[in-house]
């Protein structure tokens, strides 16, 4: 009996699917399929999966090729798999060869043709992809493009830069440079991914949405909350889109470490430290905070809340770099936050209970793991490896919510901007 193996996400079952199980079905006697699970999808980086891992299954049992389904969890069990089941043939899609190669020294290796024109990509986005353009003015953008590209359903295909960074960009990326005429950057894009931080980002933003463009960005571009506000009312009336708050907070890791913050399990919550560092070329103080101040002060609203009693700001500024040392008392308790672009900081989460205490290393705002220290001081630690950074996880669910017209409101987006204005009030103003 020859026993062929093949996996997949079986995502919106299409044609394509039906006839790699079918061919894979023809190679031998068994077929065993592995179905990836919904924390390995994510791991691997697909983000726009629509079915639950139950329903995928369901739908790969109902085509009647499948001998065996087996849940597909982490990577290197391919090789276990082949092993536990005594596999001869195992098989994939066009589109992994000669990535499979390493597995020919156990068993036989065979890539299936694709059906051309079909995917679960075009189904999730009817078959349309977004065009992104980049809306940035700092040096690193190329950065975000390397974790950008691995999300579906998108084409990043024009630039509108400051600083002549756009022409770094259009070289490197075969990006369209649009510096110089905003109109053609908004005529050749449907969703707009703004880093900018500049005097100008609320205007800008403005354009964008009145030439109805979706917008995200991982902050709130030093708008303040009644800037967001204006631009929440204007995104309605066009019909789009808009997000910008920090990417952290689209991590499972993050969601479980705040749940399980306040669910008592470390007692009462005392304190919050959060640090952020990062390399910058800009020693104004305001743009230090325009570029961190809202990522650090998500968790500190989050977990205590919005009703600042008392803060001491502390601002460090040398030709190194700046350093911004803030305490904060609010009525749920107190909270530290260290922002540097040039003193070397250690960027961590630390949060103190009454019964024990949560630790987030560095970098925490791309965090895979923590760990809880209660019950009598033992540690237990929390796991999500993630293939790439947070902002990747944030297009993606940004992209899902504009192909299935989701209605998204910045209630969370104004409230942070808000937050980090009360904190940082007399900094974001600080002398050029």
């Amino acid at each position: 009996m020859i026993t062929v193996i093949t996996y997949g996400t079986f995502d919106l079952l299409h044609e394509g699917h039906i006839n790699i199980l079918r061919r894979a079905k023809n190679l031998g006697d068994k077929l065993i399929v592995g179905v990836t699970s919904d924390d390995y999808d994510r791991y691997r980086g697909k983000l726009n999966v629509r079915q639950s891992l139950a329903e995928r299954i369901s739908a790969v049992k109902d085509t009647g090729y499948a001998d065996k389904i087996i849940i597909e969890e982490y990577d290197g069990q391919k090789i276990e798999d082949i092993r536990k089941y005594g596999v001869d043939i195992i098989t994939l899609g066009s589109d992994w060869t000669g990535r499979l190669d390493f597995l020919k020294k156990y068993c036989r290796v065979i890539y299936l043709p694709r059906t051309e024109n079909i995917s679960s990509t075009q189904l999730r986005t009817g078959g349309r992809t977004y065009n992104v353009g980049i809306l940035c003015d700092r040096p690193y953008a190329e950065h975000d493009l390397d974790e950008l590209k691995f999300v579906a359903g998108i084409d990043f295909n024009v630039v509108f830069a400051a600083h002549g960074m756009a022409n770094v960009l259009a070289d490197k990326r075969s990006l369209q440079d649009c510096s110089d005429d905003f109109e053609t950057f908004c005529r050749h894009c449907d969703i707009v991914y703004a880093d900018w931080r500049g005097s100008n980002a609320f205007s800008l933003l403005q354009s964008c949405v009145q030439h109805g463009k979706h917008v995200l960005s991982p902050h709130c571009c030093g708008c303040t909350s009644q800037e967001l506000q204006t631009l929440e009312g204007q995104a309605k009336a066009s019909g789009v889109l808009m997000r910008l708050i920090p990417p952290s907070g689209s991590l499972s890791s993050y969601t479980q470490m705040k749940n399980i913050a306040m669910s008592g399990t470390i007692g009462q919550i005392l304190r919050v430290e959060v640090s952020y560092s990062f390399v910058g070329t800009s020693k104004n103080v305001a743009t230090l905070l325009r570029c961190a101040g809202s990522t650090c002060c998500l968790p500190v609203l989050d977990l205590l809340g919005d009703d600042c009693r008392e803060k001491a700001n502390v601002v460090f500024s040398a030709d190194a770099g700046a350093l911004v040392s803030s305490e904060l008392r609010t009525r749920e308790g107190f909270a530290g936050i260290r922002i540097s672009n040039g003193p070397p900081v250690e960027a961590r989460m630390f949060i103190q209970g009454t019964e024990g205490y949560i630790k987030v290393p560095t970098p925490w705002w791309d965090m895979d793991y923590f760990e809880v220290h209660a019950d009598a001081g033992h540690a237990r630690k929390y796991s999500w490896p993630a293939n790439g950074r947070a902002i990747r996880y944030q297009l993606g669910d940004f992209v899902r919510c504009v192909s299935e017209k989701r209605d998204t409101d910045m209630h969370e987006d104004i409230r942070l901007a808000a937050f980090a204005e009360h904190v940082f009030h007399e900094e974001l103003h600080y002398a050029q």
